[in-house]
């Protein structure tokens, strides 16, 4: 065993990238991620553009908060079970909505245990799905995050939180002011030492 850690793989990384922006990763796994997005110049970026996406939603949301229609799951259910595509002619619906009988009207009986029968199915399934769909998420994430051999490190090779954040910070303002070109890395992958001078600003 060598006495500093493996580096990180650009693949590898950029499954960590997401966790990393949300604040999802321990600070050993952070760790190694910021020592390779020192090094790497593509995933510094992409690193860069998902940061700046999710505070551009973030800000969105702050402006005009998102509100659902009161009934809103049932209506879009009703028009599915119906046949709506939910395509758009002329600017209206290309299908009428269905006539709903209203609970207590003549067939009750018949009219009543069928729709309750119909609800009953339809909320069954849409938990199926969605427990599904979780399912299918997390074992996708779990498929992009790398193994847990290729996070070791050797305490005393790894820079400490704040220089590293200071690195990529120095780094971020130099190729926004395009000192630093696309096709250029920086020089060395080790952090400058606490009593090295940062990049120009």
């Amino acid at each position: 065993m060598s006495a500093t850690a493996e580096p990180l793989s650009c693949n590898d990384a950029r499954g960590m990238v997401g966790a990393y922006v949300d604040g999802e990763l321990s600070e050993a796994q952070a760790s190694v991620l910021r020592q390779h997005l020192l090094a790497c110049v593509t995933c510094r970026g992409s690193t860069q553009s998902l940061k700046s996406l999710k505070r551009w939603f973030a800000a969105e949301a702050a402006e005009q908060p998102v509100t659902v229609p009161t009934g809103f799951a049932a209506r879009v259910t009703r028009r599915a079970f119906a046949g709506d595509t939910g395509e758009r002619n002329g600017g209206s619906v290309s299908a009428p909505l269905p006539q709903v009988v209203a609970v207590g009207a003549s067939d009750t009986s018949g009219a009543r245990s069928t729709a309750a029968r119909l609800h009953s199915f339809v909320v069954g399934m849409t938990g199926l799905a969605a427990a599904a769909a979780v399912v299918a998420v997390l074992a996708i994430q779990a498929q992009k995050r790398p193994a847990e051999r290729d996070l070791r490190a050797d305490d005393s090779a790894i820079p400490s939180t704040s220089q590293l954040i200071d690195q990529l910070d120095a780094l971020n303002r130099a190729e926004e002011q395009g000192e630093l070109g696309q096709d250029r890395a920086p020089e060395s992958s080790q952090p400058a030492s606490a009593g090295q001078a940062s990049p120009k600003q």
